[in-house]
């Protein structure tokens, strides 16, 4: 229970944010982004998408740069490699 005369915090500030972003067009794919601050559940939210997505039959490409590999194991049970990882091997910048 919020205090009387206490202020909201802006819309959207310490939550997780999910934009699909209308710009950008992949054939007929839709593309979200997920994100907001740290230990918000980011990764929670994109595997949950990502596997109801599934269960409605729709490919679903899941795409995780958290260091952590909290996304992808969250999936899969396994540390597989982040898009960071592999850029690493190839000396990115």
């Amino acid at each position: 229970v919020r205090e009387i005369g206490t202020r909201r915090p802006p819309d959207g500030a310490g939550s997780v944010q999910v934009q699909m972003d209308p710009s950008v067009s992949i054939g007929t794919a839709k593309c979200f982004a997920i994100y907001g601050k740290g230990g918000i559940g980011k990764s929670t939210t994109s595997s949950n998408l990502s596997a109801a997505f599934a269960k409605l039959g729709k490919r679903v490409l899941q795409i995780g740069c958290d260091p952590k590999h909290d996304s992808t194991f969250t999936l899969t049970k396994k540390m597989l490699p982040t898009v960071i990882d592999v850029l690493e091997t190839v000396n990115f910048h």
